[in-house]
């Protein structure tokens, strides 16, 4: 009797512990990070370069938070679309450049060597419905992304924040920037993180649900 109920019991333990196995390989493969299926952007080199996006803001240093370059008006310099830029140095995901007397950084996936530039973009966002693109003043861009548009949320998605900045392409092969409201945005990974979350609960059930049938066997 004994050996039977021991035999049982590890039986049901040897279940559990593949049962976990498989979730923790699960868990692992959902927290890797995925890789686009987009080309890979040219590499960029020092000397001439053209900008690709439709607005290109100056900062004073290699990072987003930085301040921008302003012009004797206290207004954002921003580059334009195909202006012509001298790349003094390439930092992390930043260019140092030169343009008609002033310095500063700006993101390096905005500029390419080519004259005739392509962009390849990244995505990490949809569009889950038709909405209006707002420009940096909130004001109607006359822009309307579709239902299942992909685009890149290139300041992070906050759910306490009313507006996301994105950027996409327009008809011409350049990059716009500008804000949409949030609720139209459909970050990538949260799904999987929801996936994630119910192979949890699910494991923990699992496991709750063993030692309950361990025990009555014991008995």
């Amino acid at each position: 009797m004994h050996k039977h109920l021991d035999k049982n019991i590890k039986k049901m333990n040897n279940i559990v512990m593949k049962r976990i196995s498989a979730i923790i390989i699960l868990m692992f493969l959902l927290l890797c990070p995925i890789k686009c299926a987009f080309p890979k952007s040219e590499a960029l080199d020092s000397g001439q370069a053209y900008v690709i996006t439709s607005k290109c803001d100056i900062y004073s240093l290699p990072d987003f938070s930085s301040d921008k370059l302003l012009d004797e008006n206290n207004n954002i310099i921003s580059l334009k679309h195909k202006q012509i830029v001298n790349i003094l140095e390439i930092i992390n995901d930043f260019a140092y450049i030169e343009v008609e007397n002033v310095k500063g950084y700006v993101y390096k996936f905005y500029l390419t060597n080519n004259s005739s530039p392509i962009v390849y973009p990244v995505f990490n966002a949809t569009i889950r419905k038709d909405c209006t693109v707002f420009d940096y003043d909130f004001e109607d861009s006359g822009y309307t992304l579709k239902k299942n548009t992909r685009i890149f949320v290139y300041e992070g998605y906050s759910s306490k924040q009313d507006y996301t900045a994105v950027q996409f392409i327009l008809e011409d092969g350049s990059l716009y920037n500008g804000y949409v409201d949030k609720q139209f945005v459909d970050p990538d990974g949260v799904s999987s993180l929801l996936i994630l979350g119910i192979t949890i609960i699910i494991s923990a059930v699992t496991i709750i649900l063993s030692l309950i049938f361990i025990k009555k066997k014991k008995k």
